[in-house]
């Protein structure tokens, strides 16, 4: 479950309210700007709305071979769809998380 924020490419993920048990996540697959930088809020605002929602996230590497930026886990999350139906293999049905708030942000290729 997406359980805070920090930013417009940057959230955490974890089993309950406990801050000690949750995983920072660096999005992967888009760029948004700093909050000091223009629309910067305004991405990190499109961010939160998703907050509460179930998410499926999965490392990726990046362009040094890591799977981590600075203390942040890389990874490209899926939202789970509320009151989806489930695959013929019993999953539930994901959205790709695609999030462009505007001119500042952009989406990037993962290399």
């Amino acid at each position: 479950t997406i359980r805070y924020v920090g930013d417009g490419d940057g959230l955490c993920i974890g089993p309950g309210d406990d801050p000690l048990t949750w995983t920072e996540i660096r999005l992967a697959d888009f760029f948004a700007p700093e909050l000091n930088e223009p629309g910067g809020r305004q991405a990190k605002a499109a961010l939160d709305q998703l907050v509460g929602r179930r998410a499926v996230c999965t490392a990726q590497r990046g362009k040094n071979g890591s799977t981590r930026s600075y203390d942040r886990l890389i990874a490209i999350c899926s939202i789970v769809k509320r009151r989806s139906k489930l695959t013929p293999d019993r999953r539930p049905i994901l959205t790709p998380l695609v999030f462009v708030p505007g001119p500042a942000a952009r989406r990037v290729a993962i290399s």
